[in-house]
């Protein structure tokens, strides 16, 4: 975010990711996370684009992005907000989540659970207890769930080849072997996937390469060595990417993690 206050803590109970941010909030160009994102606004407004829905999610709204979904999100100019989220982990999921892409809820309950997770990740309280935080939470959002106008269901053609797209981290893959692989039509390939994801192929291959890029970073690669074996060129070409399609460089990525180590 732009000029705001920002705070990231983990919590190791359940491997969770937290982020709490205030001010003035520029657009994030299209990016996706690895890991379940939900997210309140708890003041102001956002604006969020999700595959072919867009709308401006208001105050006291939680917001669920599953992985691997691309979306944009920008603040209303001069509009103060003030957003918190936590990235979970899929194997903390339930199944009941899986065939849904996003959903946006108002309700107090779902409210309440996610305040009580984030002030205990934030305190003292022992891990069986955090745990529980976390399963109340859960369950208020299982109570809650329901599709938004806007979602889309799933797509065994896409889920397919998203799954081979994320076998292969270390090059570009072409298009036509795609096709090939997949038995369809060009057109029919880059609908489905513009439909489900809101993105063409390409584009998420080139997301699946950085995110696995930052994974050789964490593991204590070199930025140079990582943009190599991600199948990038070079150093600034990593760069350049990682900077338009994760909304940070490389050495932002280096330093948010830290934060949680």
């Amino acid at each position: 975010m732009g000029d705001t206050t920002v705070s990231r803590w983990c919590d190791e109970a359940f491997d969770g990711e937290f982020l709490w941010a205030s001010g003035i909030a520029p657009p994030l160009p299209m990016h996706h996370h690895p890991t379940w994102q939900v997210g309140v606004v708890r003041r102001g407004r956002l604006g969020f684009r999700i595959a072919n829905w867009e709308s401006t999610v208001c105050a006291r709204s939680v917001v669920l992005v599953a992985p691997r979904v691309p979306h944009r999100v920008a603040g209303e100019r001069d509009c103060e907000v003030e957003y918190a989220q936590v990235e979970l982990p899929e194997h903390r999921v339930p199944h009941w989540w899986e065939d849904q892409s996003f959903s946006v809820l108002d309700d107090p309950s779902v409210l309440d659970a996610f305040d009580a997770l984030l002030h205990g990740s934030r305190s003292e309280l022992p891990r069986g207890d955090r745990l529980r935080l976390l399963a109340d939470f859960i369950e208020a959002l299982r109570e809650k769930h329901s599709e938004s106008p806007g979602a889309v269901s799933s797509d065994t053609l896409v889920r397919g080849v998203t799954a081979r797209l994320e076998a292969v981290t270390d090059r570009p893959m072409r298009l036509a072997d795609i096709l090939d692989e997949a038995g369809v039509s060009r057109s029919t390939l880059l609908r489905r996937f513009r439909r489900l994801l809101g993105a063409t192929p390409h584009d998420y291959h080139l997301s699946v390469r950085l995110r696995a890029a930052c994974d050789l970073i964490d593991a204590g690669h070199t930025l140079a060595e990582a943009s190599v074996l991600a199948g990038f060129h070079d150093q600034s070409h990593f760069t350049r990417h990682a900077r338009s399609v994760l909304a940070m460089g490389p050495g932002s990525w280096r330093r948010r993690r830290r934060v949680c180590e």
